[in-house]
């Protein structure tokens, strides 16, 4: 009849049993329901994994300040103050509890709604407690429903007082040795308790006590040593008697290869394949060694201080690495410093002919080296040599583009003999700046001008020279009016000087008038600033320029005069680039190394 009633319950309950805590909590409790319900619940959160007997102790203190930090914020906007995480359950702690509480009974029900399922109700069943060992019992619980809750579920441990009684036996004492006996006594009742367990060792009276001596370890022979052993004292017991056979072990060592050569050391692994278990006959691990040394310096064939124009591929920089005696080096790697290097858009790094890497565009260029790409030979050197391909587009004109090799850790190379990793040395290897335009000026003599000794006719205005400007096929080369200028060395034999300063013009191909200078007897220049005309030579072609100097003074016989356009001064030539304004004063690349156009000499 009773499960009958039961059955019916369970069909008509439309909602399961909540359990809930009543009243603050606080350390110091014991015994008690609520503290019991807050242990299981503490236990599922993940916060509380001791006995759950309603004590509010160490550990529940602890599981209760691990609950109020995990959910700190939650439970402050439930009470409407900040908690603090005090592990006592006060109000707010309690009603967010209460609160989890309802919400998973909820969502079970609600689970069990959507399923078409009628709600359960967990039927706990208990084992009997075990027995009472270290003042607790322990039983388990489990739900015939299989409900999957906690809800109701009675406590598995409880406080006890022991109720067994030990029963101990002990076996018969050992012989008297170094005036000690021992045996050993058990509880045939198993209570786990040690109340009243008799002596195991006790003091005694021994008429003589072994003293044994052994003789050395005998060589291994079918993997067994034997020895011999004997008592000094002749006791006639065998009682502690040390071992006289053991099985034994013969090494065979075997060795890794050296490794590289670090701090002036080398390391190897040393096994033994029989694992006997000892170090006796093995080799050294451990041994000196002396490892290269490697040096980089700029090479006698960089290329000195030149244009460099966008779009084109150019050297940057030979660099030279020179290895010691001691052995030959491998090189790894190759790291770059180039100053104004965003301006590239790529690297390409050659030993003579042979491309060694390519590198993206930027500032540090890094070449990673395969084993044997390149070895700097011991007591040699080999060189390398960075080139860049130039951006075209967006290029600042007159920007510096420097390669160098830095100090450590720039060039990284490995021993060949020591296998140690060898990197450069502190001195760091710079090449000459290169300045980047979109385009450039270029200077000739034109070939209309007779290259040998032209006659003087002394004139007011005598054509003297002619000279071609061409511009690079990126831009227009302007010499703009008033604030572009090129500046001639004359060299002249003249008899005689009135003193007065001379006219001299510069004229363009169509007989215009660029600029009027004046020139006095004695003048080693001539500077034509373009004063009346600017002129401008568009990208890829070239213009001719005119220069008539007053050689009235000039009537004497072996007068003489002649035109020089060198670079000897950066500010010889100054030019600006698409009438941008800015004004560029770069001669000395236009002539590089004291170059220079010698215009034809005209006698008299």
């Amino acid at each position: 009849m009773k499960k009958i009633i039961i059955a019916i319950i369970l069909l008509l309950a439309p909602f399961f049993a909540s359990a809930s805590i009543d009243k603050n909590l606080s350390y110091g409790m014991k015994n008690d329901s609520d503290v019991m319900e807050l242990q299981e619940f503490l236990t599922v959160d993940g916060c509380y994994n001791g006995l759950t007997r309603g004590n509010f102790l160490s550990l529940t203190l602890k599981g209760v300040k691990c609950f109020q930090t995990k959910h700190h914020d939650e439970i402050s906007a439930l009470a409407g103050y900040f908690i603090k995480s005090s592990g006592f359950v006060g109000s707010g702690t309690r009603t967010f509890i209460n609160q989890k509480l309802e919400e998973e009974l909820a969502d079970s029900n609600a689970e069990a709604a959507q399923e078409g399922t009628t709600p359960c109700t967990p039927y706990w069943q208990c084992s009997n407690w075990s027995t009472c060992i270290g003042s607790q019992q322990t039983r388990s619980c489990t739900d015939s429903n299989n409900c999957n809750v906690i809800t109701g579920k009675p406590s598995e441990t409880q406080g006890c007082t022991i109720t067994c009684s030990p029963s101990w036996q002990c076996n018969s004492w050992s012989t008297c040795l170094n005036s000690v006996q021992t045996r050993t006594c058990s509880d045939t009742n198993s209570c786990g308790v040690a109340n009243g367990e008799p002596s195991e060792t006790r003091v005694c009276a021994n008429a003589c006590t072994p003293n044994w001596r052994c003789f050395s370890w005998g060589f291994c022979t079918n993997s067994q040593q034997t020895r011999t052993c004997s008592d000094s004292n002749s006791c006639g017991v065998t009682v502690g008697k040390p071992v006289e056979i053991q099985s034994c072990c013969i090494s065979n060592w075997q060795c890794g290869t050296w490794n590289g050569c670090a701090n002036s050391q080398q390391t190897r692994t040393c096994t033994d394949s029989n694992n006997c278990g000892v170090t006796t006959g093995k080799p050294t691990e451990l041994q000196s060694c002396v490892i290269g040394a490697l040096y980089i310096a700029t090479d006698p064939t960089s290329p000195r201080s030149d244009f460099i124009i966008g779009g084109d591929t150019v050297i940057l920089g030979v660099f030279k690495l020179t290895a010691t005696s001691v052995e030959s080096l491998d090189v790894d790697d190759i790291t770059f410093s180039v100053v104004g290097g965003n301006s590239v858009e790529t690297y390409y790094l050659y030993n003579s002919t042979t491309l060694l890497g390519s590198a993206a565009s930027g500032i540090a260029p890094k070449f990673n080296l395969a084993n044997g790409i390149l070895t700097v030979p011991a007591n040699g050197y080999v060189r390398v040599t960075l080139n860049a391909k130039l951006a075209k587009e967006n290029i600042v004109n007159n920007t510096t583009i420097t390669a160098s090799l830095d100090a450590y850790p720039a060039v990284n190379t490995t021993g060949l003999s020591s296998g140690g990793k060898v990197d450069s040395s502190n001195r760091t290897a710079i090449a000459s700046g290169m300045d980047l335009y979109k385009t450039k000026p270029t200077f000739a003599v034109n070939p209309s001008c007779h290259p040998y000794n032209n006659p003087l006719i002394p004139s007011s205005a005598e054509l003297i020279a002619i000279f071609d400007v061409t511009a690079n096929a990126n831009g227009d080369v302007t010499f703009e009016k008033d604030i572009c200028k090129l500046v001639f060395n004359v060299y002249r034999s003249q008899g005689d000087y009135d003193g007065v300063a001379n006219t001299w013009l510069l004229k363009d191909s169509n007989g215009n008038i660029l600029d009027t200078a004046s020139v006095a007897d004695n003048d080693e220049t001539v500077t034509f600033d373009f004063t009346n005309a600017a002129l401008t030579v568009s990208a890829g072609t070239t213009k001719s320029l005119f220069i008539y100097a007053d050689t009235t003074e000039l009537e004497d016989g072996g007068d003489a005069i002649q035109l020089i356009l060198n670079g000897w001064d950066p500010n010889n030539i100054t030019w600006s680039i698409n009438n941008d304004g800015q004004l560029y004063h770069d001669a000395d690349k236009i002539f590089p190394g004291y170059s220079d156009i010698v215009f034809p000499r005209y006698y008299r």
